[in-house]
């Protein structure tokens, strides 16, 4: 917990609150403001046809009245939400793997699957626990490599060395630029230029973007 903490201090900053989310009075935060997982950005994009991109298949759907709300706040959240936010949340399901499914990562594993793992949220694309599961025992039954146990916690190791080196490396490689672009595709795709709220995130992630033509 106290490894997991040092990644996590810096998203907590932000936090997960979104203006105008459309929610239930009760899932409002003290601030007045819900509380909006990933999950639920990802989600969004299931909704308009792209869910080949964040991972999904299936989702609950949300009705076609909240849609264009949900769609201005997935703009609003690739806006604030910076790549330690959705690191943290695939550090999140490794470390639930590791304390409650009793699936502790090797060395090698470190790389050959956290590191992916990490890359994939930090492209809107963060597996459930339940698929990160799967995928991990697919991978380790068609690998028959004698693993090495690691010398400290993986989860210590992820936390304090790999995962801030893998967000400079994020940094570079444009996994920003791909949520914003996804964003923007989802706005599109909606097709409420008339909704100017909305007209002004979708210029604003352009902006962000450098794509002013759009």
């Amino acid at each position: 917990k106290k490894a997991h903490s040092l990644i996590t201090r810096k998203s907590d900053l932000i936090g997960q609150e979104l203006e105008d989310w459309p929610c239930s009075r009760a899932a409002k935060r003290q601030s007045g403001h819900p509380k909006v997982a990933n999950r639920e950005l990802q989600e969004v994009a299931l909704e308009l046809g792209f869910g080949d991109r964040v991972g999904l298949s299936e989702a609950a759907e949300s009705p076609a009245e909240l849609r264009l709300a949900r769609t201005r706040g997935f703009l609003r959240a690739v806006l604030a939400r910076p790549d330690a936010m959705f690191a943290d949340e695939a550090m999140g399901v490794l470390g639930r793997l590791h304390h409650r499914r009793g699936l502790s990562l090797s060395e090698e594993e470190l790389e050959s699957f956290a590191k992916p793992l990490i890359m994939k949220a930090m492209r809107l694309g963060c597996p459930s626990d339940t698929a990160a599961e799967k995928e991990l025992e697919s991978a380790r039954a068609k690998n028959a490599t004698v693993f090495t146990k690691p010398q400290r916690s993986p989860l210590s190791t992820l936390a304090t060395e790999l995962i801030p080196k893998w967000l400079e490396e994020a940094s570079t490689c444009g996994a920003s630029a791909e949520r914003l672009r996804l964003a923007v595709e989802c706005w599109e795709e909606l097709d409420c230029k008339d909704d100017v709220e909305g007209a002004v995130l979708h210029a604003a992630v352009c902006l962000e973007l450098q794509d002013l033509g759009r």
